[in-house]
């Protein structure tokens, strides 16, 4: 059953009480983008949507891709401060970050893309977030009415 047949055997206090508790529980479009402009390499958003795997999915490519690209510059900017002797061995390590860099924009095209999505449809993924958190609500109102409702003696 979707959410509003759901809502029409509440009772008018069971509806205060369901957009009492969305009040509190509901997730802000606003928030979200804020979150996706500011924190998205982390999956905030996605979290807050209490959508783990993308969030999750978001934390490991842009996470990595960020990740990577601070390591293979700490490795090219370290084979630039060493001495002449230790030269080539800092090279070496340079050179092998070139399969890291790959990695990386691998990673940040994937996770840019997945950014754009985001960017398109998080109005939607709020919504749908809502109406899971509103049917939560309601099922634990209905199963509450069940726990208060005296129980019939059979006769």
């Amino acid at each position: 059953m979707n959410n509003l047949a759901l809502k029409q055997t509440l009772s008018t206090q069971q509806l205060t009480l369901l957009q009492t508790e969305m009040d509190k529980k509901k997730r802000s479009v606003g928030v979200s983008y804020l979150f996706l402009f500011l924190f998205s390499a982390l999956g905030v958003h996605q979290f807050y949507l209490k959508n783990k795997p993308r969030a999750f999915l978001f934390l490991f490519t842009q996470g990595s891709a960020v990740a990577m690209v601070l390591s293979g510059w700490m490795l090219f900017f370290g084979s630039l401060a060493t001495t002449a002797h230790a030269k080539s061995t800092a090279l070496n390590m340079a050179s092998s970050a070139g399969g890291m860099w790959a990695f990386a924009i691998l990673f940040a095209v994937v996770g840019g893309l997945m950014w754009l999505w985001d960017l398109f449809t998080l109005g939607g993924q709020v919504d749908r977030a809502n109406e899971r958190i509103e049917s939560q609500i309601i099922s634990s109102i209905n199963i509450s009415n069940l726990d208060s409702e005296p129980i019939p003696k059979a006769l």
